[in-house]
């Protein structure tokens, strides 16, 4: 079965982002403004709370993962909103949302961000269920400009683990307002077993 389309509220979504990825939470909100204010967010207005899909959960990804400045967040996030998967019909944002959304298709998948030479790149690695049930590992790199030597000046990696948390934040409709930190281990100190 399905999903139906997951919604946060930007604010949410931001702290799910940064907790994700590791990102302080205050670059994590200057980086939001900046999308909004760029327009790739929407602006909320008083109760009037807009809320994102995963599709839109995209570019506040990517510009908290590899944006070096926070003035430089909206040309990050533009850049890799349209991102062309090479060989097939579709771009990053669409595939995004479905392993945000559609956990029956993907299992262990991965995303990786990177800088490169010519331009900002993705791939997205993982199993896909096909239709008749066979699960197939894909490789899928998004590109708008070839580099073929694979050197990245930036890489941000999210792991399969950390697309499973991001994926069982975003889709619940129960925690708008928590926020989220890793916990610290608690060590003894003193004495010998």
């Amino acid at each position: 079965r399905e999903r139906e389309t997951a919604l946060q509220s930007v604010s949410q979504a931001t702290e799910i982002v940064s907790y994700v990825t590791g990102a302080q939470r205050g670059r994590a909100n200057q980086i939001a403004r900046a999308l909004i204010d760029a327009g790739i967010l929407p602006k909320s207005s008083g109760r009037a709370i807009k809320k994102i899909s995963a599709k839109e959960l995209l570019p506040l990804l990517a510009a908290v993962a590899m944006a070096e400045t926070v003035a430089d967040a909206p040309r990050v996030a533009r850049a890799f909103i349209d991102l062309p998967l090479q060989g097939e019909a579709g771009t990053l944002s669409e595939t995004f949302a479905t392993i945000v959304e559609k956990r029956e298709v993907w299992k262990q998948a991965e995303i990786e961000f990177s800088k490169q030479r010519t331009g900002y790149a993705a791939t997205i690695r993982g199993f896909v269920r096909k239709k008749d049930g066979e699960e197939i590992e894909v490789i899928w790199p998004f590109w708008s400009n070839p580099s073929w030597g694979h050197f990245s000046k930036t890489s941000f990696t999210i792991s399969p683990e950390g697309i499973e948390v991001l994926r069982n934040l975003f889709v619940r409709d129960d925690i708008e307002g928590v926020h989220f930190s890793l916990s610290t281990p608690v060590t003894e100190t003193g004495g010998s077993e």
